[in-house]
């Protein structure tokens, strides 16, 4: 049985593992599909502002209402906020991945720890040796969480 239930336990840590490693694959692909092109075009846009400031003309032209805020001299101002929310898209994105990444991982762990405790204490022995008496109250306290029911 405990051969079993540790078997069980290594094939789920392995699982979580595998589903974040497709997943962090997944989501670099949608990166470079999306992200890129717009990065690309930004990155060449930069140096440009006279055709920004065609486009803010013709805009100003086309709506009349918004010719306050499209003035051509405005150009610089709506390039850089344009910058900074392509690098919020980006920070976003990679946290996104990162979050995607560890998620897996930490449901995987949580499952060593409520499967298979004496694992969970080895694991916790290796890498912070004076956590090991605050983990065994901690697991007690799940323990009585669960008995109770």
């Amino acid at each position: 049985m405990v051969a079993s239930l540790f078997e069980f336990v290594v094939l789920l840590a392995l699982t979580g593992a595998l589903v974040s490693v497709v997943a962090l694959l997944h989501l670099m692909g949608l990166f470079i599909n999306i992200i890129t092109p717009v990065t690309t075009f930004m990155l060449n846009q930069s140096g440009r502002l006279v055709i920004l400031e065609v486009i803010l003309t013709d805009l100003g032209a086309k709506f009349p209402n918004l010719r306050p805020l499209l003035r051509p001299q405005y150009a610089p101002y709506l390039n850089t906020a344009g910058t900074v929310l392509l690098g919020w898209l980006i920070i976003s994105w990679i946290s996104y991945i990162i979050w995607s990444f560890l998620a897996p991982l930490t449901i995987s762990f949580l499952a060593v720890i409520l499967i298979c405790p004496t694992t969970a204490k080895w694991c916790v022995k290796q890498t912070v040796p004076g956590l090991e008496i605050y983990f065994s109250d901690l697991l007690n306290k799940f323990h009585s969480i669960f008995s109770e029911e």
